[in-house]
């Protein structure tokens, strides 16, 4: 038989609008400290995010606020209050959209918010690269392109048929929706062992349909 241990998972409920989204993720790590008696972490994925969507002439201001909240703000004080318990070749993977780097006057806000994840990506990787403690961490962002989530499958079936026929022929490598898995297996590529000397980098996960170089 196996020597691997089950691994263990515990779900925490967090709310990215909360000023208390990092305190309340910080407690449920060190709470672990029995299991995990060194209290470290290795890998974190920042995918949690807030998408409300309005047109250039009816910005609102409170929508503007949760969004920067959310996206921008928490991921922020997040990273900061997990810095005590980072190790060594950590990994940090920032989840971030095609359309930054894309003209969509609907999510105006939005994806200013992953714009600004994309410069954090950068920013974090020469902070924390060298930081006593965090040796040789990476950051990195992933471009999520049309991926069919709850989110997306929960959108009414005309707008996701206009969606799909306009993006749909924009996929290099076939003409479908992204999957989870295709999301998750990139995320996995960027906290394994053969990523190590990869960072700061920006890379396209919508199977070219925005070119990102």
């Amino acid at each position: 038989m196996s020597n691997v241990k089950t691994p263990l998972i515990v779900g925490v409920a967090a709310d990215i609008l909360s000023p208390s989204c990092a305190e309340v993720i910080v407690t449920a790590l060190t709470a672990l400290k029995d299991s995990f008696p060194e209290r470290g972490l290795h890998i974190l994925v920042n995918n949690a995010a807030l998408a409300e969507f309005r047109d250039v002439d009816k910005a609102d201001p409170a929508q503007n606020q949760r969004c920067l909240k959310g996206n921008v703000e928490t991921p922020i004080l997040l990273v900061q209050a997990l810095l005590p318990y980072f190790r060594p070749s950590s990994r940090v993977v920032n989840i971030s959209s095609e359309g930054s780097h894309a003209s969509r006057p609907g999510d105006l806000v939005y994806l200013a918010s992953k714009a600004a994840m994309d410069s954090m990506t950068r920013t974090w990787a020469q902070a924390l690269g060298r930081r006593e403690g965090m040796q040789e961490t990476t950051v990195n962002s992933v471009s999520v392109g049309l991926t069919r989530t709850e989110l997306y499958t929960q959108l009414p079936e005309e707008t996701r048929e206009a969606i799909e026929r306009e993006s749909l022929p924009l996929v290099a490598v076939e003409p479908r929706l992204g999957e989870a898995d295709d999301i998750a297996q990139m995320c996995g590529s960027l906290v394994s062992e053969e990523s190590r000397w990869m960072t700061a980098s920006v890379l396209c996960a919508n199977g070219g349909a925005t070119p990102i170089l």
